[in-house]
């Protein structure tokens, strides 16, 4: 619902700065951040708060492509951490690690995009220390 919310409310200042109204287009654009600020932390204290966690992906990098996918999802996901490639594996395949900190509804829907890929092989998660 939030990702509709903000197209409508893209055009809408769009149309406001477009029409003639620069201060009404950034008004509305500050009223957006800070309304989009305000439900991400009722989500975050309301839906499960935040979980800290480390995976460990085994992929195969099918000349770079992989990485690109995984930094498009970091993107996606606004994960702040690198994807750290570990290793070179058998058969050409390679190990990474990722450190996760996200609200727990979006560390799974993260996770399911990530099982979503046909490059990754396998998910772990790491125990922390």
């Amino acid at each position: 619902m939030t990702t509709a919310a903000v197209i409508w409310m893209t055009a809408a200042i769009g149309i406001t700065v477009g029409a003639g109204y620069p201060a009404a287009g950034t008004g509305l654009s500050v009223l957006v951040r800070v309304a989009l600020s305000g439900i991400r932390r009722w989500e975050i204290d309301r839906l499960g708060g935040m979980k800290a966690v480390s995976i460990e992906l085994v992929f195969d990098p099918d000349h770079g492509k992989s990485r690109v996918r995984f930094e498009r999802l970091r993107d996606e996901f606004h994960i702040s951490g690198q994807i750290r490639e570990l290793a070179d594996l058998a058969e050409g395949d390679r190990r990474a690690r990722v450190d996760l900190h996200l609200p727990r509804r979006h560390l799974h829907e993260f996770l399911e995009a990530l099982v979503a890929l046909p490059c990754v092989r396998e998910i772990r998660e790491l125990k922390t220390e």
